[in-house]
């Protein structure tokens, strides 16, 4: 690539969510610069999963901001900025459309003071924000015996379609939770978590005593409604199982000397 790319002899080089970092080698055949653009309001949330990660940590704004690139990933001047909003059920995909949205606007408004050499660029602030790696399908594990009904919801919504999804492992295969609402997050003491049928809906109680309704869930990829979830797990299912100095996701088979 850098042979072709000192072929071309450009002028500018940017980037629109290229997950490999280009080397400093490449950065320098650009006459004029390379800019890459993010989908974070740098400098937080630098690194890969910008989007999924705002929703995991409940921020309701983030943005898209076009950056100069360096030898570090997300760390050069901002010369383009916009938030959009993230609404409480929004989920990636529905973030990352306003981000879209917001990355074509800012480059409307920065190319051509790039071209005319009038940009402003504005120094990264590093001590802000932080680098976040990339996330794998079993990062949708749902750990019921610390997380609240609301970082829940958060993590649904962080990993539904186009994702993998949150899931939870039970004796009677594997349950996906594609959507939820948040039905109140009015913290207790403690509670335990547990998913039972209650006024005509499925909804699951968190450890902090948040109750969640479950919008659309799949057991073993296929619907879980309440009349299979009446057939498969009864009125409620605990969640978890609790064990000895251990929390098992419900389910899980724990073996001591050949007990279960």
């Amino acid at each position: 690539m850098l042979t072709r790319l000192r072929s071309l002899n450009p002028d500018l080089i940017f980037s629109f969510y290229y997950r490999k970092i280009l080397s400093v080698p490449v950065l320098e055949t650009a006459r004029r610069g390379c800019y890459n653009m993010h989908g974070s309001l740098l400098p937080h949330y630098r690194g890969r999963a910008p989007v999924n990660w705002a929703l995991l940590h409940g921020e309701t704004q983030t943005g898209a901001t076009l950056h100069e690139m360096v030898r570090k990933p997300d760390a050069g001047a901002i010369v383009g900025q916009m938030a959009v909003p993230i609404l409480p059920n929004d989920t990636a995909s529905d973030v990352f459309s306003k981000v879209l949205v917001a990355a074509e606007l800012v480059l409307c408004q920065t190319l051509p003071e790039i071209v005319r050499g009038t940009v402003v660029a504005r120094k990264m602030d590093l001590r802000s924000g932080s680098y976040f790696g990339g996330r794998k399908p079993q990062d949708g594990l749902i750990d019921w015996g610390t997380m609240g009904a609301r970082q829940i919801h958060n993590l649904v919504r962080a990993v539904t379609h186009p994702y993998p999804g949150a899931f939870m492992d039970t004796a009677r295969g594997r349950i996906t939770i594609w959507r939820t609402l948040v039905l109140d997050d009015s913290p207790t003491s403690s509670a335990r978590p547990s998913l039972l049928q209650e006024g005509g809906q499925l909804r699951a109680i968190a450890c902090d005593g948040g109750v969640l309704r479950i919008v659309h869930a799949e057991l073993e990829g296929r619907l879980l409604d309440q009349e299979t979830f009446t057939k498969v797990f009864g009125s409620s299912y605990p969640l978890p199982c609790i064990l000895p100095n251990k929390a098992m996701p419900c389910g899980v088979v724990h073996t001591t000397r050949g007990r279960t």
